[in-house]
C-alpha cells in the first residue's frame, strides 16, 4: 500500500498589498501551511468554495473593494471558515461589525506582527 500523503491546510490571504501577501505567504509555509494570496477579494467566494480554506487572512484595506458587502455575501452562502481580519485603521463600529460577521480578530497592521496572526491561526484550528 502507498504511503498517506499528508495534505497541508490551506491558508487564503487576501490583500491588496503583494508584499505583505509574500511575507504571510512565507511564514505560512514555515508553519507547516498552505497558502493561496489574492489581491482581490471579488472571487473570494467562489476560491473558498473550490479550495475549503481552514482559515482565511482578510485585509480590510483591499483598494475598490466593499469588503464588509464580501464578507456578508460570504456568509450569506453559509461559510463558516474563521476570519482574521487585518487593516491600517478600525474604528469600534468597524471592528464591532467585522466580530459580528464571524471575523475571529481584527489586527492594526501596524501594530501587529503576521507570526502574532499566524499562532492564532495555529490555535483556531485546533479547536
Amino acid at each position: 500500500m502507498p504511503p498517506r500523503v499528508k495534505t497541508k491546510k490551506l491558508v487564503l490571504v487576501v490583500t491588496g498589498d503583494s508584499k505583505l501577501g509574500e511575507i504571510y505567504a512565507k511564514r505560512l509555509e514555515l508553519r507547516g501551511f498552505s497558502c493561496k494570496v489574492m489581491t482581490k477579494a471579488v472571487k473570494l467566494a467562489s476560491v473558498m468554495k473550490e479550495k475549503n480554506p481552514v482559515c482565511v487572512v482578510f485585509d480590510f484595506d483591499v483598494p475598490g473593494e466593499d469588503s464588509f458587502k464580501i464578507l456578508e455575501e460570504i456568509r450569506h452562502d453559509g461559510d463558516v471558515a474563521p476570519f482574521v481580519g487585518i487593516a491600517l485603521r478600525g474604528s469600534r463600529e468597524e471592528i464591532a461589525r467585522a466580530r459580528k460577521l464571524g471575523v475571529i480578530a481584527y489586527f492594526l497592521k501596524l501594530h501587529s506582527d503576521p507570526s502574532q496572526i499566524i499562532d492564532l491561526i495555529e490555535q483556531e484550528i485546533k479547536k
